[in-house]
């Protein structure tokens, strides 16, 4: 066969291959199947809820000062109430300037964070009359709403954390006046507290005794395959292995433990090693984010700790507006990034049902809990925090597992909340989340 004819006969191949597949583009419609049908997003659906920074980021405790004593709510529930109903506020005249100080009013309410908040998610919290406005690049942890008798309004001050700057804002509705100003008046539903000012920062605690009742839960335990799909990049891939009652998932560089019972799991990626800190507000964007996607709160999660330095951030769970402890860390959801992606995630892997109350406990008053850590060894420069809350206790009963919340005192100190025992003075490396 000539050279000529042998081309010819490739160059016609050659094209019926090039007619063959541009029918088959032709003919080809890319499936939406994924796009439309939810069991793809049930496949990463671990049973809980999406949240926004709004519902995440609430105050520890709202106390409303006069004539120098401190009142904050009887039930924490109430105080989530109030604060509702300020992220509905549209705020006014904002601005900036520099500051000497707080200066103490004789009526004010001092709205307190559990953690030092960028400006910006204010933005996220309140509704302003501007909203291109620009905020400041400091943080702060407190808010103080002051009266304006003559023009009926609540002005707002947000002091920096070093105290140098402070914002300002007006809230001009005479109806939040009125409400805000008739509660401080009648002090209904408040209860006094005490001041202690001897740790990094001021605390306020109950001055009487304070009953509230034990709580026995059911649990329900969530999807461990979903958290697999939400990880892992390819989920197919994964290995499953079993040690001393714990399970391992490994896809040859991403693992997940899960521990005995099923009861938290900790997921760490090496691949995510580059440890820039990252901004307070993409840090949180980027944890609040990740956790929709897998609808993972699951049960009553607040902001607890917003750290820049290591790229991490925590999560508490609250129940019947207290917090829960506990030193196995199953009462904490926590992130740890990196540039490049989420580098350490651990949980719990249940979410509490019904409550049976139990008993009535009574536990000291924060006058007696302030003299009794005088009489111990803590420096008590080095308390950060002090706060009522819930030990929780993890229990299987055969194949069913319950939550035990029983009311106690907790205490930050250098970092890690420990809980505070009346009985004798409790060892200082004795800790937990």
């Amino acid at each position: 066969m000539k050279l000529e004819a042998v081309k010819s006969l490739v160059l016609i191949v050659l094209i019926g291959f090039s007619l063959l597949l541009s029918f088959g583009l032709w003919r080809y419609q890319p499936s939406l199947d994924n796009l439309n049908n939810t069991s793809y997003i049930d496949e990463m659906d671990i049973g809980g809820v999406e949240e926004t920074k709004s519902s995440l980021i609430e105050p520890k405790s709202i106390v409303f000062h006069t004539n120098g004593h401190y009142y904050v709510y009887e039930d924490p529930r109430d105080q989530e109430d109030l604060y509702d109903r300020m992220k509905t506020w549209e705020l006014d005249d904002f601005y900036v300037a520099d500051s000497n100080g707080k200066e103490s009013q004789v009526f004010e309410i001092e709205v307190v964070f559990p953690e030092e908040l960028p400006m910006e998610v204010l933005k996220s919290i309140f509704q302003f009359d501007k909203p291109d406005i620009q905020m400041p690049s400091w943080s702060f942890e407190r808010i103080y709403l002051a009266f304006n008798q003559d023009t009926a309004s609540v002005h707002l001050e947000i002091p920096s954390i070093d105290g140098r700057q402070k914002a300002h804002a007006v809230m001009n509705d005479p109806n939040v006046y009125e409400n805000l100003w008739g509660k401080i008046a009648s002090l209904n539903g408040l209860e006094e507290h005490v001041l202690f000012d001897e740790g990094r920062e001021p605390i306020y605690l109950p001055d009487q005794p304070v009953s509230t009742r034990e709580h026995s839960l059911a649990i329900s335990r969530l999807d461990v395959n979903a958290l697999v799909n939400a990880l892992f990049q390819t989920p197919s891939v994964v290995r499953q292995t079993y040690d001393g009652g714990e399970s391992y998932y490994n896809d040859g560089q991403r693992q997940m433990r899960v521990f005995q019972y099923g009861r938290n799991m900790e997921f760490y990626n090496p691949n995510s090693s580059n440890q820039e800190s990252l901004p307070a507000m993409e840090l949180l964007n980027r944890s609040i984010s990740n956790i929709n996607g897998h609808f993972g709160w699951t049960d009553d999660y607040r902001l607890a700790r917003l750290n820049t330095g290591s790229n991490s951030v925590r999560y508490r769970m609250y129940y019947a507006g207290y917090p829960v402890f506990n030193s196995s860390g199953l009462s904490v959801i926590e992130q740890e990034w990196r540039d490049v992606g989420l580098h350490q995630y651990s949980r719990p892997l249940f979410t509490l049902d019904d409550s049976f109350a139990g008993d009535l406990v009574e536990l000291p008053s924060g006058t007696e809990v302030i003299s009794h850590l005088r009489g111990t060894d803590y420096n008590l420069g080095n308390i950060g925090d002090i706060q009522l809350g819930y030990r929780l206790t993890y229990e299987m009963h055969e194949n069913n597992a319950t939550a035990y919340l029983a009311p106690a005192w907790y205490m930050e100190y250098n970092g890690i909340w420990r809980e505070l025992s009346f009985e004798d003075v409790p060892p200082l490396n004795e800790g937990g989340q």
